[in-house]
């Protein structure tokens, strides 16, 4: 994730690159203002339940309650977010990677028609 003010340097001289940031780069604005200059953004958007079955999979279930409320309130938090700096969005409930790749590889080839 990137936090701090010098975006530009730490990507400079990529390309043709996939830039994964975590969920709270969007609370930057700065950071996302210097992103969208240079990529395309894409928000991979799904339910809170699918966030929540995810987070599970990876931290296991003793703490289901606070994952739950976790995911909550960081939707309403940055959902607008994700939404207002993307160029693409890309609802991922129940697709695969593969199926969600080829989703967002057509959306990119369409956008620079």
């Amino acid at each position: 994730e990137i936090v701090d003010n010098s975006i530009d340097e730490a990507l400079a001289g990529y390309c043709d690159t996939i830039l994964a940031t975590g969920a709270s780069t969007p609370l930057r604005g700065e950071n996302m203002d210097a992103l969208k200059d240079t990529y395309v953004i894409v928000y991979l958007k799904c339910t809170n339940k699918t966030l929540v079955e995810r987070i599970v999979q990876n931290e296991g279930e003793e703490n289901l309650p606070e994952i739950e409320k976790r995911v909550r309130k960081a939707s309403r938090e940055r959902r607008a977010l994700f939404s207002a700096y993307a160029e693409i969005t890309v609802n991922v409930d129940g697709k695969t990677a593969e199926q969600v790749g080829d989703e967002i590889l057509k959306k990119i080839i369409k956008l620079y028609k």
